[in-house]
């Protein structure tokens, strides 16, 4: 009886000591995110001329550092959320959190690409919107339900942002 008790005592506290680091590490991102937390600004009760699409919200990144997630409410899990592009800015409503909103001066851009930190799909399947917050940069990505929903969303954050597409994407879009 000894003779297993202690080796399943040993794996218990290395199991233990292994979820304790990562509640550790997932704290301490948190707690570094906290100065883009405090930014969030509260998204406006009325968007002018909005286009929604439901999505499936992957990650959000620090652009320029993909392996660098985003855990600020709103914007730290994977889930099913509704993206909507308005006059006003871009809100993420991903379910289960608060909505995140981005305001139209904020918005970069947007684009396809094939992965994100922990997401690889097929060539362009991803729609990868460009935004900052607290003077940091980032890349929020999405899994959109159709070429169509993914066209449009692109098209109208681009003009937010007083961006124009590539020459290749112009020309497959037609």
């Amino acid at each position: 009886m000894l003779e297993r008790l202690v080796p399943g005592l040993i794996v218990l506290a290395v199991l233990l000591l292994i979820v304790g680091l990562m509640y550790a590490g997932w704290r301490g991102r948190r707690r570094r995110g906290a100065p883009l937390a405090a930014a969030l600004a509260p998204a406006p009760e009325r968007l002018s001329d909005p286009t929604t699409s439901d999505a499936l919200y992957v990650a959000t990144t620090v652009r320029h550092d993909p392996l660098n997630r985003v855990t600020v409410p709103g914007l730290g899990f994977r889930a099913r959320a509704r993206l909507t592009v308005a006059d006003e800015g871009v809100v993420i409503a991903a379910n289960g959190e608060p909505a995140v909103f981005v305001p139209s001066a904020d918005v970069i851009g947007a684009e396809q690409a094939t992965w994100t930190i922990d997401r690889v799909v097929e060539d362009g399947g991803l729609t990868v919107i460009g935004w900052r917050l607290a003077g940091t940069e980032l890349d929020s990505s999405f899994r959109l339900p159709s070429a169509s929903a993914q066209h449009t969303i692109i098209s109208r954050t681009r003009a937010l942002a007083g961006t124009a597409p590539s020459p290749s994407e112009s020309d497959t879009a037609s």
